[in-house]
């Protein structure tokens, strides 16, 4: 959670807003507030811990979380995934895979109610309905994007459900994502109300799962929506970025102990000033006599990263 965070605020300069990035089990919020992340006491077992954590409140709802029906209607998306499950997803098959599909009800794991939806195909092949599948339902994902897949398989693997829920396969694909995007906008107006909100707010997608439920919470909340660049690898770029390094070249003949120690100082000094923690610098200075160089490498982490890593 602290990566994606880290990106939020270093790659896509995100001032005032939430940032909510979709796995494909489960989803991270947190909210921004001009340009620094909230943070919260922890609380383990209902005790409060005076110990301040960064505030990344996660929910059951991704772009592969299943469907649960109960007395002939939607009861809930999630909180278990294909993945917990063990299936793969049916957007992802093949078209001709899908001949007299038939509904079955499962228990994903030991303690979980029989109520999640699979379907298994002509095939004989079990696949997991999931939001990201409804998404491809209701084509309302771009060719390029991450959870893009084979919407006439994904329609097909609907029928079934729709059927019995006597509705269309767009309503129910519409339904499962209602509910999917209104528990991502439950969390942020819970946010919106511990946290002094004094500008306009916005709502980014991250994560694999971004394009199908994020939009459609920022279209709850009436805010305006954005889809993070490179989405899918968002936290592997903040963790990238908030690692930083400079080099640093002098022309001194025969260096001494002072030159060394200077230029170590002069280095630590233009990491700290692009935004590193003084903490975590660490410097390695070489001498080459041939050319009449002293050189300093300095590499360290962004404060931002630091602090939360700490935390």
């Amino acid at each position: 959670p602290a990566a994606g965070v880290s990106a939020a605020i270093l790659y896509e300069r995100i001032g005032n807003g939430f940032f909510v990035e979709v796995g494909g089990t489960s989803t991270d919020i947190s909210m921004i507030l001009n340009g620094k992340p909230q943070k919260k006491q922890a609380m383990i077992g209902g005790n409060i811990i005076y110990l301040k954590t960064l505030d990344v409140r996660t929910i059951g709802v991704a772009g592969g979380s299943m469907i649960r029906v109960s007395k002939g209607k939607i009861v809930d998306v999630g909180p278990r995934s294909a993945h917990i499950a063990g299936y793969s997803y049916s957007c992802f098959s093949e078209s001709d895979e899908w001949k007299n599909p038939k509904v079955r009800f499962v228990k994903p794991i030991e303690g979980d109610t029989d109520d999640y939806v699979v379907v298994e195909s002509g095939g004989g092949n079990v696949f997991a309905l999931t939001t990201t599948c409804a998404a491809n339902v209701l084509g309302i994902l771009k060719s390029d994007d991450y959870s893009h897949g084979n919407s006439e398989a994904a329609k097909k693997a609907f029928e079934p459900l729709a059927e019995i829920l006597g509705s269309s396969v767009e309503e129910l694909a519409r339904e499962v994502l209602r509910i999917s995007s209104e528990k991502i906008a439950v969390v942020c107006r819970q946010l919106m109300t511990e946290y002094p909100v004094e500008s306009a707010l916005s709502l980014t997608g991250g994560g694999g799962g971004a394009s199908v439920v994020a939009p459609g919470a920022a279209e709850v909340l009436k805010l305006p929506y954005k889809r993070s660049r490179d989405a899918e690898v968002v936290s592997a770029i903040g963790v990238g970025m908030a690692l930083m390094k400079n080099v640093l070249e002098k022309s001194v003949v025969d260096p001494t102990e002072s030159d060394l120690k200077l230029l170590r100082t002069e280095i630590i000094r233009t990491l700290v000033d692009s935004g590193a923690d003084p903490d975590s610098i660490e410097v390695e200075v070489e001498i080459d006599k041939q050319q009449n160089l002293i050189r300093a490498t300095a590499t360290g982490a962004s404060s931002l990263v630091s602090s939360l890593s700490k935390e």
